[in-house]
């Protein structure tokens, strides 16, 4: 006898056309929603047929789709439904991806909601533009869920400062999972990124995240100096991403126009007017340098005069300048860190005392009086008078 016909006739361009049995669903069959592609019927008159399994209990796509004409013509279509749209569309969107996963659980609810609260402990830094900041990254972090995913994993840190125990190390983990999630999103090549507010957002976020990571981490002097360069590398990255969308902040975020918020690929230091550095300089200049190299430290040196006056100019100075010098410093100190030279360690002694004046913030706490003396330590008594004053700095403040 002749088999029995198993394949479905009226199922999708799609299944037909990879021969597969379609299960007909509407507006997209599930073998296509699997497969994230565009799934579409011919056109026909015949209704479809339905199986036994159908008539007990109807599936939501097909009692949705099942309107008759006079409804579908007296209802004006305004808005395209999320049914509507496809798995290609999904794809090509900032948020299609959240359409089709769960990404987030009860815990990450808990944990936006401590964000919105607690402000991430920015409360005490005295930004007036703290506000308008935030209010413009949940803006963006709606739209753009690498930004979402890493402001979830700076919650996260800032709530696990808070805790003790079991529940201080799963909001520990939780916030390195998270952030790893948000870079693996990552992609400013992207039109759609470069051009939005969100790279400079995020680049904010991971800075100060990077910034905690290394100075909560209970590793070794030489381990945690490993861990410093590679923040400082990755700060490069965020000044060339940063560089792209500030104009955008700096309207959205300051009024005042008077006020110069450059921030620009080469960022060239302002003129500075402080003697904090003095005793560095005459260091550096009578230690019988090469030319390039003293180059390095004096431009370097030079923008750490420029953040202590700014910082000592104003409070709301204090969490952008420890973030600011890593983002200005050349490529080539982070190389003479690399190779461990006794003079950039003396430079690096010198920003201690700039994440000192920021102990008030969580990510920062005592790690400018740890690292001072870690450098102290390292380099022993023949440098002492080389880090006389950041000592005295963060022993009497």
């Amino acid at each position: 006898m002749r088999r029995g016909h198993s394949k479905s006739r009226f199922g999708c361009k799609q299944c037909k056309k990879r021969k597969v049995k379609c299960d007909e669903a509407k507006p997209s069959c599930l073998k296509c929603v699997s497969r994230r592609q565009n799934c579409s019927y011919m056109q026909t008159t015949l209704p479809a047929p339905i199986s036994p399994a159908s008539t007990s209990t109807p599936s939501l796509s097909s009692s949705t789709a099942a309107t008759s004409p006079s409804q579908s013509q007296s209802q004006p279509v305004r808005t395209r439904p999320l049914s509507s749209i496809s798995t290609d569309d999904a794809s090509n969107s900032s948020f299609g991806a959240s359409l089709f996963e769960a990404k987030y659980t009860l815990l990450h609810l808990e944990i936006l909601d401590h964000l919105r609260s607690h402000r991430l402990g920015f409360d005490k830094l005295h930004n007036p533009a703290l506000d308008k900041f935030l209010e413009l990254a949940f803006s963006e972090a709606y739209q753009m869920p690498y930004l979402m995913d890493e402001m979830l994993a700076f919650a996260a840190a800032h709530k696990s400062t808070l805790l003790t125990g079991d529940l201080q190390h799963l909001y520990r983990t939780e916030s390195i999972r998270l952030q790893t999630r948000a870079v693996s999103q990552v992609d400013f090549d992207r039109p759609s990124d470069s051009g939005s507010l969100a790279p400079f957002l995020f680049s904010t976020f991971l800075g100060q995240h990077v910034l905690f990571d290394v100075f909560s981490s209970t590793l070794d002097f030489a381990k945690s100096l490993d861990k410093l360069i590679q923040c400082f590398s990755l700060h490069h990255g965020i000044r060339s991403t940063a560089s792209k969308s500030w104009e955008t902040v700096r309207h959205l975020m300051y009024s005042d126009p008077s006020v110069d918020y450059t921030v620009s690929e080469t960022l060239v230091p302002l003129t500075t007017e402080g003697s904090h550095c003095d005793g560095l300089v005459d260091h550096l200049e009578h230690s019988g340098l090469e030319q390039q190299v003293l180059a390095t430290y004096t431009q370097t040196v030079k923008v750490l005069q420029y953040l202590f006056d700014s910082v000592h100019s104003s409070d709301t100075r204090r969490m952008t300048a420890l973030q600011e010098w890593p983002i200005r410093i050349s490529t080539e100190y982070i190389q003479l860190l690399q190779q461990r030279r006794p003079e950039a360690l003396v430079v690096l002694a010198y920003y201690g005392v700039l994440l000192h004046y920021a102990r008030e913030y969580w990510a920062v706490g005592d790690s400018g009086r740890v690292l001072v003396s870690s450098i102290s330590s390292h380099l022993g008594d023949y440098w002492s008078d080389w880090l006389t004053w950041p000592q005295q700095e963060v022993e009497q403040t």
